[in-house]
């Protein structure tokens, strides 16, 4: 035994047209045996494709007579021909009538020109809801798992593979770049004109601009391949202490002059008019040092407390290691197992043990030793596993013999 059900879908328009437009879910009584109850996703989907369906095709009809009429004589454009465009939609894709309009005789006498007001609103065949959703999960996460994502919950053609997904995710890049770039430009040029209009009273918190910014390096896929991106990250905001919010921005570009028109762009977002005190606060690193020098003055560069420690720091334990290899390296020399290695038996022992004791990576190993100062790769701790992880299980358990009691507690197990 099954059920029909039986969705009308009812629209109306100002001139008093009725569109209808019916979808048909058959539900058998079967598959409530198995749980499943009430409307599906693939339910979902069909509902939602006839009613988009429904109202894209109506809206485009609308807007394709909205522009026959010429706006200057109040007379219908010749039609040219009539063809059929698919626009795609986050609830799936609607074919619809698209006509082309020939220009308005009286308005261009002797021109034949054509337009397609569909091309208009939707240049891409895609509904810019669509082109967005599609962009932000392909910046989230692979590509195959974003088409696959977008196939799972929206009711989207075959045809939005992974290669989809790449292509609507370096458009709108595209777009927000050019976007990004026309306001720095704006910004640069509000900058150059903008004068002291203002009292100057000094102590104004109003007038304190800081500038917090960052490097930051992407490493190379291969692992054997030196870091060959970098991306400097910075936040612009207030002066005064507790000031929230603040600007940030992102850019792959190093050079002077990109840096410093995304930082007037971003700090005209707390209300920077080109006046006031401006503060950097960086690391010290070379391409930052020339980006007070390129700001409108005052700007004041200092380097943060934060970095200074973090470099000392550093120094610190290279240093400890260093006479921590040489107390051991008498000790390597008497021990033949930990012969013709360049690290010391402390070292390899920590790594060996980490590796074992913690349900690490190699690679997470590589990355606590890398944060104590000590450069390994991750290929080099596999080798010490296997060399020295039997040997240090032999001594622990020979030291270890004798030593147990006859209880036992059992704390996990995994099976």
């Amino acid at each position: 035994m099954a059920v029909e059900w039986t969705i009308t879908i009812e629209g109306k328009n100002e001139f008093g047209d009725v569109c209808r437009k019916a979808v048909r879910i058959d539900k058998s009584w079967e598959r409530l045996f198995d749980g499943d109850i009430g409307l599906s996703i693939e339910d979902g989907k069909t509902i939602m494709t006839a009613l988009q369906s429904a109202v894209v095709a109506h809206e485009a009809e609308t807007y394709s007579l909205f522009r026959r009429v010429c706006p200057d004589y109040h007379t219908f454009r010749p039609v040219k021909d009539y063809t059929a465009r698919q626009i795609r939609t986050v609830f799936g894709t609607a074919e619809v009538r698209n006509p082309r309009w020939m220009l308005c005789r009286d308005c261009c006498p002797g021109m034949d020109g054509t337009f397609a007001p569909l091309k208009e609103i939707c240049p891409d065949r895609a509904t810019p809801e669509l082109m967005e959703l599609t962009a932000r999960l392909g910046s989230m996460m692979p590509y195959r798992q974003a088409a696959k994502v977008l196939a799972d919950f929206l009711p989207v053609e075959p045809t939005e593979t992974y290669t989809t997904v790449r292509k609507r995710t370096i458009r709108i890049g595209e777009r927000l770049d050019d976007q990004i770039m026309r306001e720095t430009w704006k910004a640069r040029a509000q900058a150059d004109d903008r004068r002291q209009l203002a009292m100057q009273l000094p102590g104004d918190r109003r007038k304190e601009f800081v500038i917090s910014i960052d490097t930051a390096h992407v490493r190379s896929a291969e692992p054997n391949a030196a870091r060959n991106f970098e991306l400097v990250v910075a936040r612009c905001g207030r002066g005064g202490r507790g000031e929230l919010g603040g600007r940030y921005f992102v850019t792959g570009s190093t050079a002077q002059q990109a840096i410093r028109d995304r930082a007037l762009h971003a700090l005209e977002g707390v209300g920077y008019r080109g006046f006031g005190d401006v503060t950097v606060i960086s690391d010290g690193a070379e391409i930052l040092k020339r980006v007070p020098r390129a700001m409108p003055k005052p700007t004041t560069h200092i380097i943060d407390w934060f970095h200074i420690a973090m470099k000392i720091q550093r120094h610190r334990q290279l240093n400890g290691m260093w006479h921590l290899m040489c107390e051991c390296r008498a000790m390597t020399d008497r021990d033949p197992l930990y012969r013709r290695h360049r690290f010391p038996p402390e070292v390899i022992a920590h790594a060996v043990w980490l590796y074992f004791r913690f349900p690490l990576s190699l690679r997470m190993v590589e990355d606590l030793l890398a944060a104590r100062g000590i450069i390994v790769s991750h290929q080099t701790v596999r080798l010490w596993a296997e060399k020295f992880g039997r040997t240090f299980a032999n001594d622990i358990r020979r030291r270890s013999s004798g030593r147990l009691g006859d209880k036992w507690h059992l704390d996990e197990a995994v099976v």
